[in-house]
């Protein structure tokens, strides 16, 4: 379906405007400051007219394999030309995350598209009751990162992120793999 244009509720402020928010998933177990904040800014949103909505958000524990699945397959074929004939010209991360696309089996594939449509038909039906969701772009203050570790082997660079920044797929996955619009605002630090 077409989008609606925008202009006309720019003026309009944040009267009505309705917005979900699943407090067990955006603000548990999320880094304090990341959940004072964003609870701030919902006070602030409330004061000008917004109505703060609870909303039970999808179960995404899942969410991590099924979208590495898909999207290592994905990139496997978009690499299909250049990967494997040049992999030396890539580096150890993206080679790894490469190889281990094509050797993802037809049955797990499978699994994890199916997983995708079920998010899909989820995410959609949970945002009918509201006009926007409000929760954390990664539940963790950003982490320092190394050219060793970015460039470095898939499982090293995975370690770190899961050891510094556990939850932070559950914020940004399941969104990309459903295929619905997300934004981050800035409205605090941590």
């Amino acid at each position: 379906a077409p989008s609606p244009s925008p202009r006309g509720a720019l003026g309009a402020g944040f009267r009505g405007l309705r917005i979900g928010l699943d407090h067990a998933y955006a603000l548990e177990r999320t880094d304090p400051g990341q959940a004072r904040a964003i609870e701030a800014a919902l006070k602030v949103l409330e004061r000008q007219g917004a109505v703060i909505t609870p909303v039970r958000m999808p179960d995404v524990s899942a969410v991590t394999p099924n979208w590495l699945t898909l999207c290592s397959v994905e990139m496997a074929a978009a690499h299909a030309a250049t990967y494997p004939s040049r992999a030396s010209e890539y580096g150890p991360y993206l080679r790894e995350f490469l190889a281990s696309g094509r050797t993802v089996t037809p049955k797990a594939l499978d699994d994890a598209r199916r997983y995708r449509a079920d998010l899909t038909a989820k995410l959609p039906a949970l945002l009918e009751a509201v006009d926007v969701m409000a929760g954390p772009a990664g539940g963790d203050p950003a982490w320092p990162i190394t050219h060793a570790l970015q460039t470095g082997s898939l499982p090293a660079y995975h370690k770190a992120w899961d050891a510094a920044a556990p939850r932070s797929s559950e914020f940004t996955m399941p969104m990309d793999l459903a295929g619905v619009p997300a934004i981050c605002l800035p409205c605090g630090f941590s």
